[in-house]
């Protein structure tokens, strides 16, 4: 025992993440039972400081914890994360397969909630250890996409509106103001967007696959769905429209196959029969050549007895000049009949000719008809493909950041990038901090709108509670929270986002959305591919 305790504090020195035997086993069960209970979205915050991680839903607390952050050196950085990947039974790729049981990683970078040695300090490298059994608590609590916020500081969702907050599609509308032309962008702007914003916004938005088939069916149908029902519809009718799409492409690929086959069979045999009709042909025009010779040398044999001396008596000399004559018209019949042959073989050669060439014509495109089918059919189903991951991202939550620095706003949902566009400000950008917005539920008084609860991840550095000469209490919480939204609030009456974006994000937003608004700009390294936004602020 005393050497087991020994190595602990060993490890603990070192940073290590000290995983007991019959600890680590538990990690090898299966999926823990969940031990709370929560109601729609959830917040884990963490406080540096107090070294404490608190879990809030839309009623409130949920659950909350002691951890142990990373140590002098390897500080955990504060910002705005979200869980990007859970794993069980995790070892650490970096140091030497330390075993990181009940893993929820919030960066690619090697941050991450795991079970770990808590000993009431700072003692990790970098990630954010918490005791065993509420390890396994929150991991059954947690999907991917849950947003983590790490500040020094402890804060707590706290309430708040704006009319320029964007709201979700309606429930419902007026049968007579649906059948009008309205305006179906909501919270839109006073003023509209800037040529040149617009511009850009046009020629940046498809930046995945999904967008670009989205964008598509947007330009050709402009109407945008009135309420949540109908975006709902008009997602399902994509998917519907996309399978329909490849049974008749798979069909016609069908038919461009069985279509290869017949045009192949008939081009074939026309080519046969051609190959033998011109053997044939040679003699028929060697038969006329020689009929030709026959009556030339006929003509020149009559014309040459024609100039002999007469030394022959009257009737034998009639009677070789009527064998003479008979000869001539023999060998001028035999010409006759042998060019006609001629004739009608180049007549039949020439339908041969025309019929290969229309068979082989057939099968050519028959082939080009086939890989048009082919391409139709594999088009098809990309687009079933994508209409399949679209839906599924619009069942998840919603993730927009609006860069003030940057003049910049960026869309994310289901890890993927949405699009993203120009904003404009009115006023030139401030350092105004971080700040988080989460939709915890449809407004029970205006179910048209959100129920909005705000997280400062980073308050501006002129409302940064005092710490010198006396300790830090809730009521400078108080003060802070306060000075924040009002700084918020004057952030967002400085927005100008176009009403196209605006509307865009109506239709996607449900509960569990997220607005995070920041005076940083949002750097590509931790940023890329299969992960949420991830916005440090130390």
């Amino acid at each position: 025992m005393k050497r087991r305790g020994a190595f602990a504090a060993i490890a603990i020195a070192l940073g290590i993440s000290l995983v007991l035997p019959s600890f680590h086993a538990e990690a090898r069960d299966e999926f823990p039972k969940p031990t709370y209970q929560s109601n729609g979205p959830l917040l884990i915050l963490v406080s540096l400081r107090k070294q404490r991680l608190r879990v809030f839903d839309v009623a409130g607390e949920v659950a909350s914890s002691r951890v142990s952050s990373g140590m002098p050196g390897f500080d955990t950085p504060t910002g705005v994360y979200a869980v990007i990947e859970k794993d069980l039974r995790h070892y650490s790729n970096i140091y030497s397969g330390a075993p990181m049981p009940y893993m929820q990683r919030i960066t690619w970078s090697g941050i991450a909630l795991h079970s770990g040695v808590v000993p009431g300090y700072r003692a990790s490298h970098g990630c954010i250890r918490l005791p065993d059994s509420f390890a396994r608590s929150l991991y059954s609590l947690t999907k991917p996409g849950v947003r983590v916020v790490v500040s020094q500081d402890e804060t707590q969702p706290l309430p708040f509106s704006h009319p320029r907050l964007f709201r979700p599609l309606p429930e419902s509308v007026d049968p007579e103001v649906a059948t009008a032309s309205i305006d179906t962008r909501l919270a839109s702007n006073d003023a509209g967007p800037a040529p040149e914003a617009m511009t850009e916004f046009k020629s940046i938005l498809g930046v995945t696959p999904a967008l670009a088939a989205a964008v598509a069916e947007w330009k050709a149908e402009p109407e945008r769905p009135l309420t949540r029902a109908d975006a709902d519809r008009k997602v399902s009718e994509r998917m519907t429209n996309a399978a329909a799409a490849v049974k008749l492409a798979t069909s016609q690929r069908l038919t461009s196959l069985e279509a290869i086959k017949t045009t192949s069979r008939a081009a074939d045999a026309a080519a046969a029969k051609l190959s033998a009709a011109r053997k044939t042909a040679d003699p028929g025009a060697a038969k006329a050549r020689d009929a030709e010779a026959r009556l030339v040398a006929a003509r020149a044999a009559f014309l040459a007895a024609m100039r002999e001396p007469v030394t022959l008596g009257p009737l034998e000399a009639e009677d070789r000049e009527s064998n003479l004559e008979t000869a001539i018209l023999d060998a001028s019949d035999e010409l006759s009949e042998a060019r006609a042959g001629v004739a009608r073989g180049e007549l039949e050669m020439a339908a041969l000719e025309a019929d290969a060439r229309s068979t082989e014509r057939a099968r050519v495109e028959a082939n080009a008809a086939a890989r048009k089918a082919e391409y139709d059919l594999k088009n098809a189903q990309a687009q079933v493909t994508e209409a399949t991951k679209d839906a599924a991202r619009r069942s998840k939550p919603l993730s927009v950041l609006i860069s003030l620095r940057a003049e910049r706003i960026y869309v994310r949902q289901g890890f993927e990038p949405v699009f993203e566009a120009p904003i404009r400000l009115d006023e030139p950008p401030r350092k105004i901090g971080t700040y988080v917005l989460t939709a915890m539920q449809y407004d029970r008084r205006n179910p048209d709108s959100f129920d909005w609860r705000l997280v400062t991840a980073q308050p501006p550095s002129f409302a940064e509670p005092p710490r010198r000469n006396r300790q830090y209490d809730d009521r400078d919480d108080a003060r802070a929270s306060g000075s924040a939204a009002a700084v918020l609030s004057a952030s967002l009456d400085n927005l100008k986002i176009p009403d196209e974006i605006v509307a865009m994000i109506s239709e996607r937003a449900r509960p569990g959305a997220s607005l995070i608004i920041t005076d940083r700009e949002l750097k590509a390294d931790e940023n890329g591919s299969n992960t949420e936004f991830v916005l440090q602020t130390r």
